[in-house]
């Protein structure tokens, strides 16, 4: 038994006035014996004993009542069947995931979560016992591993039925990032059927078309606009329509102009012009491609002096154009080149193999200074071999097969297109990816971030995806510079689930109770402190000894005259 307003019983104290009234009780007024009376004292006498009984029969009757209606205030429950419950510390878990807006029979499935009145039930809890009412549509790709809850009963409800059929885009990606100014669209659908799909760019759609279940949709493209754009890539609207838009981000420029120092070696001007060839880069002077020793400005892919006489005016130059890292000691005998373990980009992931059967035979150790900010792309050993950072990328060897077996690698000119068109042209930048309310690190290129409405706002050390999909463009001083693209997880669009038992099995909990329907998932609630309180029959049991308590009193009224007579 617990009490839900304990105080009350302090009213029990109450219960010693009749107990006081009793034993202090006196006859009140002077005594005078009448010879005419003294047959009334004798059959007071005869009497006396039923009359004790009778006061302390009433005695008690008075204090009972007393307890019972104190016992009453204080609102005692016990455990027994019923609808009643004690206090219970409730938690209610929605599963608002993005399989859950599913619409099964004209409505949403989440609202059918919601329509289980549970919030009443949580509001009118205390604290007595634990409990956790879980209501999910208990999705295979969201249960793939086991919870622990604790010492907690657990109510679950799932929906009955099979989920219905879903088409969805589940990745989309702009290859390259940055397209100077052509790139590709690359999606990829999950649908039973064929399904049409619809690309937009900047608002504009681009391309219409239908896709054959499973396959991946390759769309070239060279838009006349430029800057950093949003994308979609569309469906035809089903019952899940939350993932029926995938969205993507794109910069897009004009072919940078390239110019190539006779210091930077012959095989960086060939491949220069292969990439001049086929319209990736144009002559001029928006990057340069020189030795450190020339450098002048940037942004500029730079390259170690071939001759180590000009080391010095090498490292003067970087100081001048404000490049975070020096030449240092030079090294000789052949080394292979690796590719970095942590590429920060998809570009870097991309060139991962760029690498492969590469070696220097002549290289300089690259010494960071205070500030350096960049990307590690290739090592050697523990050493950085190419770095790349906002508007500089920096080789340790030169560009010459006798320093390094790069230039004479198939690998070697998509790498320079990589370099010249994505990392060194336009605002340094990218495209980040996340999923809805994903806590992420603040890209050190970017102080603020403009919502859907156009509204910037500036963001701290750390940084949380926003709930709503879409994309967010990245700013840095009132500039575009990248976009973080918000989707949800592809996983979501696989709606097969799974049954109360396998769902029940994954949760480990004091106890795990399965609810079939909603109105079995009522009865559960508060099952862990199922109790009936027991006031009522404490009132019904005080009235029925008032009752009792009137009928002795009215008997003894009456006795007393027949008494006297």
């Amino acid at each position: 038994m617990s009490l839900l307003a304990p105080l009350y019983l302090l009213l029990g104290a109450a219960a010693l006035v009749p107990l006081l009234i009793h034993l202090l009780r006196r006859r009140i007024g002077t005594r005078i014996d009448f010879p005419a009376a003294r047959y009334l004292a004798r059959a007071e006498q005869e009497h006396s004993r039923s009359l004790r009984l009778r006061n302390i029969l009433l005695m008690l009757l008075r204090v009972a009542i007393v307890l019972f209606v104190a016992s009453a205030a204080a609102r005692p429950v016990i455990r027994l069947a019923g609808a009643g419950h004690g206090p219970t510390a409730l938690a209610i878990v929605l599963d608002n995931s993005l399989s859950t807006t599913v619409v099964v029979d004209g409505h949403p499935l989440f609202e059918q979560f919601r329509g289980t009145h549970a919030g009443a039930a949580v509001r009118s809890g205390g604290l007595d016992s634990r409990q956790i009412i879980l209501l999910t549509d208990g999705q295979r790709t969201a249960w793939t591993q086991n919870v622990d809850v604790g010492d907690v009963q657990v109510v679950l409800w799932l929906p009955g039925g099979t989920p219905p059929a879903n088409h969805a885009v589940v990745s989309a990606d702009a290859r390259p990032d940055r397209w100077t100014p052509r790139g590709a669209v690359v999606a990829r659908l999950m649908s039973k059927d064929s399904t049409t799909y619809r690309i937009t760019l900047g608002g504009r759609s681009i391309v219409r078309g239908t896709a054959a279940p499973g396959e991946e949709v390759v769309i070239r493209a060279a838009p006349p606009e430029r800057g950093w754009l949003a994308g979609t890539i569309e469906l035809e609207p089903d019952e899940l329509p939350g993932d029926n838009v995938r969205h993507f981000a794109v910069w897009i420029g004009a072919p940078p102009g390239v110019s190539v120092a006779p210091s930077a070696g012959a095989f960086a001007r060939s491949a220069v012009d292969v990439l001049k060839g086929s319209g990736r880069v144009v002559e001029g002077r928006d990057i340069a491609v020189v030795s450190a020793d020339e450098l002048t400005s940037l942004p500029a892919l730079i390259l170690a002096p071939s001759d180590p006489v000009r080391l010095g005016a090498a490292n003067r130059a970087l100081e001048r154009a404000a490049v975070p890292w020096r030449f240092g000691a030079a090294h000789h005998g052949e080394t292979s080149v690796t590719s970095a373990h942590r590429p920060s980009s998809a570009s870097d992931s991309a060139q991962s193999g760029s690498f492969v059967d590469v070696s220097a035979t002549v290289r300089y150790e690259l010494m960071a200074q205070g500030g350096a900010d960049a990307d590690t792309i290739a090592r050697i050993g523990r050493e950085p071999w190419i770095v790349i950072g906002p508007r500089y990328a920096i080789v340790a060897s030169p560009l010459d097969p006798t320093a390094t077996s790069f230039p004479v690698r198939a690998a070697f000119v998509p790498w320079l297109a990589t370099v010249l068109t994505e990392r060194l042209v336009g605002e340094p930048g990218g495209t980040i990816e996340a999923s809805p309310g994903q806590p992420l690190a603040r890209p050190r290129w970017a102080d603020a971030i403009e919502d859907l409405s156009g509204a910037r706002s500036t963001f701290g050390d750390d940084l949380q995806a926003p709930s709503r999909a879409g994309t967010y463009f990245l700013e840095r001083a009132g500039r575009r510079v990248g976009a973080l693209v918000v989707n949800p997880e592809p996983n979501e669009s696989v709606l097969d689930r799974l049954t109360g038992s396998d769902v029940a099995r994954r949760i480990h909990a004091r106890q795990v109770l399965t609810a079939p329907d909603r109105p079995q998932l009522a009865n559960l609630s508060f099952r862990s402190a199922a109790r009936r309180s027991i006031s009522e029959p404490l009132l019904f049991a005080a009235l029925a000894l008032l009752i009792i308590e009137g009928l002795l009193v009215g008997t003894r009224r009456r006795a007393a005259p027949a008494a006297a007579a």
